[in-house]
């Protein structure tokens, strides 16, 4: 099992032994001292750790997907976002649409030409982001590396630049024939290409995949007029991207995500924990937000989200206080007159269509109610994501008179990179949205 990566399906409950997993007691610790970090980070855990006699038994994973790696293990975290039958497919596609879900948000970013090529890659979701990195900074190095002025100093025997003369008295006072002196100099060592060999060296020293080292390989070459330093969080704070280097974003944030990541602790040449995770409650909100203002654009309705926000109570024992801030997901507002015409909450939950209140929780009416009443809106969705193999269920709750909700689903079990299914993904949500609201039918 050395080395093998492990695949898990967010809220799958994995039996170790049933799957012929077996962990290290290093490996075991790893992962405990991971969740523990993690939670107290994030207030919750990315994992279950069920024991049995004192062992680990079993692992179900949480609302977050991706990669967590501990010692010699990879763990990834697949999302229900495929439609294909066999695992290997399935991991795959999942893959290629989280990517694409997080490129869409912009938290990274991804050429769409690029997710064709993650087959090199297989179905590894941690060997996709340094394939990701790797390709894209080699395209960019490898005809010519960046050079920029990096201040310099030192004891030269030739005058170059300004003398600085406190240390040039301390140090010459006794030899005559050299000079302290401050100066700049165009060249590839600088602290931007320091971050990418730094980030390259670990992974060259992580990747089991042969191309991925391959092009690790060929960037460490492009390199080598480059000073091996450690990199810290304030070396990237410290870069100052302009016209010149803005195509290194990209990369940049990449090498961020490894060297600065979630949780990550490095020995010297390795990397020995990692994680890249994202709660599949904010993705899902976001993605459906980004959509939702593509759908919108240029039409009689603007589109807001995360904002503006009301305050549940604003009096309290006779005193004027804002407390419990109240901020639906998506706000759909009309352009005339500012009136809000339309609240979409989403839901990150399968639904259990068996369930006597349809898989609904009563506390999210409550939640809606509060909406309505508070923002002044009648209309509200609750949007749910839907499995490929789920039927279509819809219900309508009239919570008054001046308060309706409806209860709607959505299809992400699509190939996401594929232009004609993100059109037919659009067409669905502009289905949803129109619910004998005052939104236009006939939306752009």
């Amino acid at each position: 099992m050395k080395g093998k990566v492990i695949t898990l399906f967010e809220h799958e409950k994995v039996d170790l032994k049933e799957r012929g997993i077996t962990l290290k007691e290093r490996e075991v610790r790893a992962l405990e001292s991971f969740n523990t970090k993690f939670r107290k980070k994030q207030n919750a855990d990315a994992l279950n750790l069920e024991y049995r006699g004192g062992k680990l038994r079993s692992i179900k994973a949480r609302n977050y997907v991706g990669v967590i790696k501990v010692e010699t293990q990879s763990f990834q975290i697949i999302p229900k976002l495929s439609r294909e039958e066999s695992s290997s497919d399935y991991s795959k596609q999942a893959i290629r649409n989280l990517l694409f879900m997080l490129s869409y948000t912009k938290k990274i970013k991804i050429k769409e030409a690029e997710l064709a090529g993650l087959n090199r890659v297989k179905d590894d979701f941690f060997e996709t982001l340094i394939y990701l990195y790797s390709k894209n900074l080699l395209d960019l190095i490898q005809n010519n590396v960046y050079k920029n002025y990096v201040d310099l100093e030192g004891n030269l025997i030739f005058l170059k630049g300004k003398i600085d003369m406190p240390r040039h008295i301390k140090n010459n006072s006794v030899s005559k024939n050299r000079f302290y002196v401050k100066y700049e100099e165009f060249c590839e060592d600088n602290l931007l290409n320091q971050i990418f060999k730094y980030t390259t060296h670990l992974l060259l020293k992580t990747t089991k995949s042969n191309y991925n080292y391959k092009k690790l390989q060929e960037i460490s070459f492009l390199f080598d007029e480059v000073s091996f330093k450690k990199i810290s969080s304030r070396d990237f704070e410290r870069v100052t991207l302009n016209r010149l280097n803005s195509s290194y974003e990209p990369v940049l944030n990449l090498a961020k995500i490894f060297v600065m990541g979630s949780s990550l602790e490095m020995s010297p040449s390795n990397i020995n924990t990692f994680s890249f995770l994202f709660d599949m409650n904010i993705l899902f909100e976001e993605f459906i937000g980004e959509i939702t203002k593509k759908i919108f654009f240029g039409g009689d309705h603007k589109v807001s989200t995360q904002g503006p926000f009301k305050y549940l109570v604003q009096e309290m024992n006779g005193h004027k206080v804002n407390k419990f801030r109240m901020i639906p997901d998506i706000q759909i507002l009309n352009r005339r007159d500012g009136v809000l015409d339309l609240i979409v909450d989403t839901k990150y939950k399968i639904l259990d269509f068996n369930d006597n209140n349809y898989g609904i929780k009563q506390s999210d009416l409550y939640q809606m109610f509060a909406y309505s009443k508070k923002f002044n809106c009648e209309y509200i969705i609750l949007l749910y994501p839907r499995l490929e193999e789920q039927n279509i269920e819809e219900s309508n709750f009239k919570l008054d008179e001046y308060t309706h909700v409806y209860k709607r689903t959505v299809n992400l079990c699509r190939d996401l990179t594929a232009k004609e299914q993100r059109e037919e993904l659009k067409q669905e949500l502009k289905d949803i949205f129109y619910i004998n609201t005052p939104i236009d039918e006939n939306v752009n």
